[in-house]
């Protein structure tokens, strides 16, 4: 990822508040809908859209452009996905993709 700090671990916890922050973990509360959460290797993660929409809605518009281009080519996922995920959150205003 391109200029995007890596000395916290974000979580998204399916939920509508009670976000926190630590030195090491930053937990974000979110509505988690089904195809947002992918299990690999026996570990949940957000999917790919749902992870570049939410960096859409945290990260600088820079890095935003590196992580979903980067996505959209290596994924074969589509812009109108990433746009969608971006919607579904509605605490959320999409203002870098």
């Amino acid at each position: 990822m391109w200029d995007i700090p890596l000395d916290r671990a974000h979580v998204t916890r399916n939920r509508t508040g009670g976000g926190r922050r630590t030195r090491h973990l930053h937990s974000h509360s979110a509505p988690l809908l089904d195809g947002d959460v992918i299990v690999r290797d026996g570990i949940q993660l957000t999917s790919v859209v749902r992870t570049v929409a939410d960096l859409c809605r945290t990260e600088s518009f820079e890095a935003a452009v590196v992580v979903g281009d980067s996505a959209l080519r290596s994924a074969a996922e589509s812009p109108g996905a990433v746009a969608a995920a971006l919607y579904r959150c509605p605490s959320s205003t999409p203002t870098v993709c």
